[in-house]
């Protein structure tokens, strides 16, 4: 299928709106709002008067300065509509004013984690002695549990809790997770700690009812994997494919579907969605007959991949499954033509008017760009081979679609998890079979209380972890310790498309700039190299209640700390910064005298 400006008119407009969003989250400014309110508004008129008056004679001549006119108006929005989405911008913000307590709501499923209850909350007002006064804003919370009544806090629930909350920090090393920018792109600059006498509950359940309803279903549901699926990464493992339920998945599980490449099997999807939908409308065939219970049965089966969505946490990759299965469903209903790039695009256009932010969300990005290579890119990697065979046909499309969802999403991959899964295309063959019948019992366990499906389903789910295990435990399973900056990250992308392009249509000048390209980013991580040979520094700093002293010479570092080589702590926070600096040697030292040194430094 190849591209046509006429016939994508809904693929171009969500990057014009995703383009306004980064302009406008990256200036934010009360008068760069303003100003783009005023322009969007002058645009918005003009194009009302030119539709009235486009039968006029002469009118029809200026349509490239009309179309120019549309384009901008959707960017000069996209921009608006995410500074009207900043909550830090208003001037009604609770850090604006000064609060002895907060009056807040739970917005998000409470999580346990060991000692301490997390959640993220609504600010809708303060008190300042005794006088109430409305606000906006949110806050995320984290309760040390040392009563049990702390654990039966839910969505919805309004608390009243002590004003002491702090800005969020920004991230002490450049190579860990920046859970600031993280937080901010949820509207959520601030965080507070809270001890049981802090906090006062004020009323229960009183957030959107059908959300409460689904989040109590999700519950129950993992109850239910919890009590008939006895070996605890099945029943995480579960919970997390067909549920979307994470918390209680280990790191090590994590890291044999990443290693490997199949970490989207792990993550509630279009794969998912699309499971349903087939489940449904095999089940509901009866309804074909005539157009009204066709119809009828269209719109049940909408009703239902929405609830799902809803269950799963309305996630990015669902919420685009879901709008583009809904618009397939309605267009065949109605006899329509489908357009995939036109609805791919409809889907992301939707979802960043639902909520602008998600345009930064990682899952978001990488869900549509291996989408889009399903859809573009797939159908051009097929024609790379042919065989006379049917059977190596299909097995090629097979390869082909797990090959162009992975060319298409490889670099930002790289780019935000560091590695790269050599055997992904061995992986993805593998869990294929049973990743599909995981889903299918796994829904079927639930939906019709089959709880006898309960022993076959974990074997099949052990199956599948110890498979990828042992993918992962393979010499050279991943390349890890991949470090590019964004400059690298355009090298490598706008090379790779213009490889792929000089692959699909010969073309010789395509191919030689590709490999300008990748001159490029090879003369790039060259002059990192260098530049890691020649570095020499010393670093301290303070994680938690630990210390950590680092002297980088060259490739080699010498560390002083008394965090363990197994902990958390050192795999998320030392080791990046290690690998960053491109450290090949570590002189691991435990002393309490040097310790003592670098806690006075």
């Amino acid at each position: 299928m190849e591209l046509k400006r006429q016939e994508t008119i809904f693929l171009q407009l969500p990057l014009l709106l995703a383009t306004g969003i980064m302009i406008g989250y990256s200036f934010p400014s009360i008068l760069l709002r303003n100003a783009f309110l005023t322009a969007s508004v002058l645009l918005f008129i003009g194009l009302l008067l030119l539709n009235f008056f486009y039968s006029t004679p002469g009118v029809y001549r200026f349509k490239h300065r009309i179309l120019l006119m549309v384009y901008l108006f959707i960017l000069f929005t996209g921009a608006l509509h995410c500074l009207l989405q900043k909550e830090l911008l208003r001037t009604d913000h609770f850090s604006n004013a000064q609060f002895e307590f907060l009056k807040v709501q739970i917005t998000g499923e409470p999580q346990l984690r060991n000692t301490q209850l997390h959640f993220e909350s609504k600010v809708t007002g303060g008190f300042t002695k005794g006088n109430y006064r409305a606000c906006t804003g949110h806050l995320l919370v984290s309760v040390q549990i040392n009563h049990r009544e702390l654990l039966s806090l839910k969505y919805g629930d309004i608390l009243i809790v002590k004003a002491n909350y702090h800005v969020v920090a920004t991230p002490l090393l450049s190579s860990t997770f920046d859970f600031k920018s993280w937080l901010a792109m949820q509207n959520i600059y601030h965080q507070a700690y809270f001890k049981k006498e802090d906090i006062r509950l004020l009323k229960r359940n009183k957030g959107n009812p059908l959300i409460s309803y689904a989040l109590n279903l999700r519950k129950k549901q993992v109850d239910v994997y919890k009590k008939f699926i006895h070996d605890p990464q099945a029943y995480a493992v579960a919970s997390t494919l067909i549920l979307g339920y994470r918390s209680d998945l280990s790191p090590e599980t994590l890291d044999a579907y990443t290693k490997t490449g199949t970490i989207h099997a792990l993550s509630v999807s279009g794969m998912h969605v699309g499971i349903i939908y087939l489940v449904l409308n095999w089940i509901l065939f009866f309804l074909n007959r005539t157009p009204p219970l066709l119809f009828l049965k269209a719109l049940f089966i909408i009703l239902i991949i929405w609830f799902y969505a809803l269950i799963t946490g309305f996630s990015p990759s669902v919420l685009r499954s879901a709008i583009m299965i809904t618009v397939i469903i309605l267009s065949k209903s109605f006899r329509k033509k489908t357009n995939s790039y036109n609805i791919l695009g409809f889907s992301a256009f939707c979802i960043l008017l639902y909520e602008p932010f998600f345009i930064f969300d990682i899952g978001f990005q990488l869900s549509y760009l291996s989408v889009f290579g399903l859809i573009w890119l797939q159908p051009k990697i097929c024609k790379w081979f042919s065989f006379k065979s049917k059977w190596m046909n299909k097995f090629w499309s097979i390869l082909a679609l797990s090959l162009s969802a992975q060319l298409t999403t490889f670099p930002l991959s790289i780019y935000y998890f560091h590695q790269f899964p050599v055997y992904f295309l061995f992986s993805n063959l593998f869990i294929m079979i049973p990743a599909a019948l995981m889903m299918y019992t796994g829904l079927v366990m639930l939906l019709f209380k089959c709880y006898f499906l309960a022993a076959p389903f974990e074997w099949l789910i052990r199956f599948t972890n110890s498979g990828l295990r042992w993918i992962s435990d393979l010499p050279f399973a991943s390349i890890s310790a991949i470090w590019i900056n964004r400059t690298e990250l355009l090298c490598l992308s706008t090379g790779l498309i213009l490889l792929i392009f000089s692959l699909s249509y010969a073309k010789k000048r395509l191919l030689f700039t590709s490999l300008f390209f990748f001159s490029l980013l090879e003369s790039s991580i060259f002059y990192q190299q260098i530049f890691a040979q020649r570095q020499q520094k010393v670093i301290v700093f303070r994680l938690k209640q630990n210390y950590t002293g680092i002297y980088i010479k060259s490739n080699k570092a010498t560390l002083i700390t008394d965090v363990p080589l197994e902990s958390a702590t050192f795999r998320f926070y030392i080791k990046p910064y290690l690998d960053q600096h491109r450290i090949k040697e570590v002189d691991f030292k435990f002393s309490y005298q040097g310790l003592k040194k670098i806690k006075h430094l």
